[in-house]
């Protein structure tokens, strides 16, 4: 039986690859609403991204941050008012304004990210795929239809000699903004993996999501020939959960995977199985990065075992920030009554402890209003901030759009 399902997923993803290599992966977005003064800072700037980086690299981590930032789609729009608005933030607008108004959505999602990011790449040969499925079921509760489900979404960048995987985080469903909450993020309990992950339990929601995709995405691989290249992941919120998962999957399936860069990741993928094969197939190549008193990479469960390397930004009271590279794992405390973390690896000094004490006084109080610390441009914000000046003038800029895309933060 074991052998019908495995011959009947390798048809599938046969079918696929054939479908794949019969399609053109570009399309044309014919709007002028596309059409924008590409800054020349950018023009080519994928040259200095360093593609052998075996530890975080700052300029790594900036160029991907920009890169998954842009894979929501109401940021992406807001990029090309942007850049029309000779690159100032535009007045009188909002988040909920631009949802109501985007040009940008699913149908063209593929086209408008390539055109923000194809001369990223210079002359070179590039191709954009942008993988989406979809799975939702209705709940009828006291006469209220609620819809949950899965909606996974990641977009292939392929180049002659890399491919990158970018994942987006938790998004709305249509116009429900609540579905892949309920439905991916908050259904916490374990599930027994398949494939590549069998013998481990990981998150059912991000599981199931990863589920969707997974054959069009090995397809995907294997027609840009992926195991011939190098492979970068990454992703932020619910998308960093799923580059983990997926960084593991593809690395257990013989893809030759690089690094794994999440942004504002739960800590809660898999079991101390799961946690093991990722140790043994990735070793130092999960690079988890969070921010100040961002509460999403605080959140803990029962069962589950942290992955890689936690990268930390410390923000101060001027909002400048300070790095703070493979420092100790927070802690749950086995009394209840002691809600504390031990946020550094090493011996901490004097400095370390006035952090410690800033990150977490008051947390039960402090982290329901500092959510806003989850919004991807914090992070952006925090890894230019480590650059170097001459690595700044060959790079783009953050495109900061403050106040309009950090929910809940007032101006």
């Amino acid at each position: 039986m074991q052998f019908i399902k495995t011959s009947i997923g390798f048809l599938h993803i046969l079918i696929t690859v054939l479908s794949i290599s019969a399609q053109s992966v570009h399309s044309d977005c014919n709007s002028s609403f596309f059409e924008y003064p590409v800054p020349e800072r950018e023009k080519g700037c994928i040259e200095q991204f360093r593609h052998k980086a075996d530890s975080l690299d700052h300029v790594n981590v900036f160029m991907l941050a920009k890169m998954t930032e842009l894979m929501y789609p109401e940021r992406l729009d807001y990029q090309f008012r942007y850049l029309n608005n000779g690159s100032r933030p535009i007045p009188d607008i909002s988040t909920d304004w631009i949802r109501e108004n985007q040009v940008v959505n699913v149908n063209n999602f593929e086209c408008a990210f390539e055109k923000r990011f194809r001369h990223y790449f210079g002359a070179s040969e590039v191709s954009f795929k942008y993988i989406h499925d979809q799975h939702l079921d209705t709940l009828n509760l006291l006469g209220l239809k609620h819809s949950y489900g899965n909606d996974p979404e990641l977009m292939l960048i392929s180049t002659p000699t890399t491919i990158f995987i970018l994942f987006r985080g938790t998004d709305d469903i249509g116009d429900d903004s609540l579905a892949e909450w309920t439905g991916t993020d908050f259904k916490i309990g374990k599930t027994y993996a398949g494939g590549a992950l069998m013998g481990t339990k990981v998150h059912n929601g991000f599981w199931y999501s990863f589920d969707l995709i997974r054959d069009e995405l090995l397809a995907s691989l294997i027609a840009f020939d992926a195991k011939e290249k190098e492979i970068w992941i990454a992703g932020h919120s619910l998308g960093g959960a799923m580059s983990i998962l997926s960084g593991v999957y593809l690395a257990a399936s013989g893809y030759p995977v690089t690094q794994v860069y999440t942004y504002a990741s739960p800590r809660t993928v898999g079991n101390p199985a799961f946690a093991e094969m990722a140790e043994n197939l990735l070793p130092e190549k999960i690079q988890r990065i969070e921010y100040y008193l961002d509460p999403i990479p605080m959140l803990w469960a029962p069962g589950y075992e942290v992955n890689g390397n936690r990268q930390w930004y410390f923000k101060d009271k001027d909002d400048n920030h300070t790095f703070y590279g493979n420092i100790r794992e927070r802690y749950v405390s086995p009394n209840p009554l002691e809600f504390n973390r031990r946020p550094f690896k090493d011996k901490r000094s004097k400095e370390e402890v006035c952090l410690h004490n800033e990150q977490f006084n008051g947390l039960i109080n402090e982290v329901p209003f500092e959510l806003h610390y989850h919004n991807p441009q914090w992070y952006v914000k925090a890894a230019y901030e480590q650059l170097t000046e001459s690595e700044k003038n060959g790079l783009p800029s953050v495109d900061d759009s403050y106040p309009y895309l950090y929910y809940g933060k007032e101006e």
